[in-house]
């Protein structure tokens, strides 16, 4: 069943690249930003601001995060302008 999870992942991101994602992890804490890249291990967020309860705060660079910290993973609709 794990492996069956980890490839439907894997379809799924690879499917949603260059999306605006809010990733939640394990630790309880998220992470907001442009998803460029997936790995087999991780994942690679451009334009990125960790979330908290008082707001955000930008991370420079790219963020990259580790698979085994992905808890789930949230898709934001396009906002029309």
């Amino acid at each position: 069943m794990k492996l069956i999870r980890s490839m439907l992942l894997r379809w799924y991101l690879a499917t949603q690249s260059r999306e605006t994602v809010v990733v939640h992890l394990k630790s309880g804490s998220s992470i907001r930003g442009v998803l460029v890249a997936t790995h087999r291990d991780a994942l690679m967020l451009r334009h990125a601001s960790a979330l908290s309860a008082a707001g955000s705060i930008s991370v420079d660079g790219e963020a990259e995060i580790p698979r085994v910290n992905v808890d789930w993973i949230q898709r934001l609709p396009e906002v029309a302008a």
